[in-house]
Order: structure tokens, then sequence, then C-alpha cells
């Protein structure tokens, strides 16, 4: 879903820049009163969608090519912990993969309106998700290790 969210963000940006007049200036950043306060060429607006698709990208290059004996893992799991750890690591990354591409997407949209109050929202909300998951997929792979057997690590 990352790399479906992020392709659609590549492809609205692609229509809002089209949708531009050439040599239009529109913005490109802006400040904490919430008005424009960087102007540049529309081309720049497929800066941030090209930069989340290769996050995309690694993310799905680290889930698939580095192997489970390599990932950050507690100390003093079992072999049967480890696939768990590792399953719900490669859960987190897929999560981080969505959140990238609908951030992305979100981006896109903000140039075809003129209030960036909904671009904040997302950004905060985007943080917030980063934040979160790992803390999420932790405390579930920790409480699904309760239900066994206790042990002290």
């Amino acid at each position: 879903m990352g790399w479906l969210t992020g392709a659609c963000s590549v492809v609205l940006t692609g229509f809002a820049i089209a949708a531009v007049p050439t040599g239009e200036k529109v913005p490109v950043h802006y400040g904490v009163d919430m008005q424009p306060n960087r102007w540049g060429s529309p081309v720049e607006l497929l800066l941030l969608p090209i930069v989340m698709l290769a996050c995309i990208a690694l993310l799905a290059l680290v889930l698939h090519l580095v192997s489970p004996e390599h990932w950050n893992q507690p100390a003093g799991l079992e072999s049967d912990e480890k696939d768990a750890w590792y399953l719900a690591s490669a859960r987190s990354v897929a999560w981080f993969e969505l959140e990238c591409g609908v951030f992305s997407l979100l981006a896109a949209l903000n140039p075809l309106s003129d209030d960036c109050k909904a671009m904040i929202v997302g950004a905060v909300a985007f943080e917030l998700l980063l934040i979160a998951t790992p803390l999420i997929f932790t405390a579930r792979f920790r409480k699904s290790r309760g239900k066994g057997k206790a042990r002290k690590l």
C-alpha cells in the first residue's frame, strides 16, 4: 500500500504541476502563521513525493534484504520468540511504508488547495504515527510473550 499511495502522490503532483500556468510561481513553504513564506517553481513540488518514494524503497530493501538475525532484538529471546519478534518488526516496517505513502499523498493534494492547514495537521499526525508505530508493535509483542511461560530476561 505504501508503494501505491507513494506512486499516486507523484501522479497527483504531476497533475498539479500541469495545472499551473507556465512561468507562474507556487508556494513551496509555509510559516507558522500558515502564510506562504517561499515561492518557487512548480517542479519543486515533486521533491517530497520523490523523497518519500525513496524512503519507501529503503524500508522495503531493509525488510526484504536484511536477514532476521541482523535485526535489533531484545536480549534473551528464545528461538521461537525470535520469529515472533521479526514478524512484529516486519509489520512495523510495513506500517512505516504505508505512513510515508499516505503522508506523501496528503502533501500532493495540498497544492490543489489554497489552505495549508490540512498539511500541517497531516504533518503532525505523520510524526505522531512515526512515534506510535514502534511503541504499539513492541507493546503487542510483549503482551503476546506474557501469555506464555514467565521468565526473566
